[in-house]
């Protein structure tokens, strides 16, 4: 406001007439500039703002294998939150193609923040299909987080079929992330299911780690039962 005093005015200027195409270059230029520490996400952040054709195409190039693993995993993180359908494509390449397991792992996070696509059939499909048996178990983490209705039988398949113990481990535990009650009941139906021993366990200690009022009144009845039948 005209009350506001600005101090060092004189040294304030206004920058106009800018080509949103220089913006973009600039920007995408002191994101690669490892001299100036801190300013990595700033700059594509506000590169990812941009309302321009150059937009997804930049951050897509930034994000390709010939830049270093930050400025990559920042690069699909915005286009992520700003590149519509396009920008997720190019995640969706990334984390079914790319050969760098931490880089993928990380894609499926941008993929489960999209709102321009279906971001949980593909993430599903990365659960199914990718080679680290990591970035299949952070999928399922993810496609527990995304409130999907499909969430649940497809975790299930997950533990019944995958051959990695880390993956059905963390398919328990996507299973205890469910929203809505739908964690205690996935929990229990794992306990009473015809499940390795060790994935029931896993399932006894996020229903402990629950502390719900089902949970509880769950966990009595089997230390019930169980005091019962050893007499």
């Amino acid at each position: 406001g005209s009350s506001c005093v600005v101090e060092d005015s004189d040294r304030a200027r206004r920058i106009e007439h800018v080509a949103p195409a220089d913006s973009i270059a600039l920007l995408a230029q002191l994101a690669q500039d490892t001299s100036k520490h801190g300013i990595l996400d700033e700059s594509l952040a506000a590169l990812s703002m941009h309302d321009d054709p150059n937009t997804v195409p930049t951050l897509s190039g930034l994000a390709d294998a010939s830049h270093p693993h930050k400025v990559r995993e920042q690069a699909l993180f915005w286009l992520g939150q700003n590149g519509g359908a396009d920008g997720a494509h190019v995640i969706e390449r990334v984390a079914t193609t790319d050969a760098d397991d931490k880089l993928r792992e990380e894609a499926v996070f941008d993929l489960s923040e999209t709102k321009a696509v279906d971001g949980y059939d593909i993430i599903h499909r990365i659960a199914q299909n990718d080679r680290a048996p990591h970035v299949r178990s952070q999928a399922l983490f993810w496609m527990a987080q995304m409130n999907d209705k499909r969430a649940k039988a497809d975790i299930f398949s997950a533990i019944e079929h995958d051959d990695s113990d880390q993956v059905r481990e963390q398919g328990v535990f996507a299973l205890s992330q469910l929203k809505d009650h739908e964690a205690d009941a996935a929990l229990i139906e794992v306990v009473r299911g015809n499940y390795p021993r060790k994935t029931k366990e896993q399932a006894l200690f996020w229903l402990g780690q629950s502390g719900s009022d089902a949970a509880m009144q769950f966990l009595d009845d089997m230390l019930t039962h169980q005091a019962s039948t050893s007499k």
